[in-house]
């Protein structure tokens, strides 16, 4: 009966979550203006912050060497850098950005640590992501991608939990993604984390693959260089079996970034299928 009772107040609180984020849109139709044409550099679509980045050489360093060295695998990659940043924070304590960027490499290495079947450092890496992105936002409350990241930190903290997760942590991951959407409603990374958000919520607690499909749609209106934009409606697609529209997205992510290895992944997918 216990059980019971923390599955339905779980979905209540994703419901909340699908109630509170439907308010706006993700096709802009609200706000009847056209949208700012924006550019990711630095994995950042925040234009003050890319100056930052461009003026600060070490952590420039930091974020490039996520790709540049091909010789690693990813999580030697994603620790190197992540020590690397760790060293920024220490010699300076006070910039947003340094923490954003942890955040940011912390997230990716629960992605590796999921995909290695590794729950354990997973949920640990969850925290640390968590804490990285609290202290950005202590640092700077108005800068929108670290409320997006916290927001689909926690998302992935309740993926990996159960129903308490959900009682808990819903209404944080509700606050963030519409802290972020007011903050920057024609951010293309902020666009992306929500469209992933509808997507991957359950339909029943929330979920909407029109309202995903919306945000992934003019994330890659405002940022037509933004691969991520394309690779998730394709993946959108693909649930959806539409291949041949999942195969073009793929492709247009490739010209963008060639060495891309999700589209690369998505695409070799479809030809063993097609065999």
């Amino acid at each position: 009966m216990v059980k019971l009772a923390l599955i339905k107040a779980t979905i209540t609180s994703l419901v909340v979550i699908a109630n509170v984020l439907s308010t706006k849109d993700c096709s802009g139709t609200e706000k009847k203006t056209e949208a700012i044409k924006r550019e990711v550099k630095f994995l950042t679509a925040d234009n003050q912050a890319q100056r930052e980045i461009e003026a600060d050489e070490k952590l420039c360093s930091a974020i490039k060497s996520l790709k540049a060295n091909k010789n690693l695998d990813a999580e030697k990659l994603l620790l190197d850098a992540q020590s690397k940043i760790i060293q920024l924070t220490e010699a300076e304590p006070s910039n947003y950005l340094y923490y954003y960027y942890l955040g940011r490499v912390q997230a990716e290495l629960v992605n590796e640590y999921v995909s290695c079947k590794n729950e354990k450092k997973a949920k640990e890496m969850i925290d640390e992501a968590i804490e990285s992105l609290k202290e950005s936002i202590s640092l700077k409350e108005d800068f929108a991608e670290s409320h997006s990241y916290l927001g689909f930190i926690y998302g992935r903290k309740i993926g990996l939990g159960g129903p308490m997760e959900g009682i808990l942590f819903a209404p944080i991951v509700t606050k963030e993604h519409k802290r972020a959407f007011q903050l920057d409603p024609d951010n293309p990374v902020v666009l992306v984390n929500l469209g992933l958000h509808y997507l991957y919520t359950p339909r029943q607690w929330g979920g909407n693959k029109k309202k995903s499909e919306a945000c992934f749609k003019k994330a890659k209106e405002v940022a037509s260089r933004f691969a991520d934009s394309y690779i998730w409606l394709g993946v959108l697609y693909d649930k959806e079996g539409k291949e041949k529209d999942a195969i073009e997205m793929y492709q247009k992510a490739l010209q963008i970034d060639p060495d891309n290895k999700l589209a690369r992944s998505q695409l070799a997918k479809y030809r063993y299928l097609n065999r």
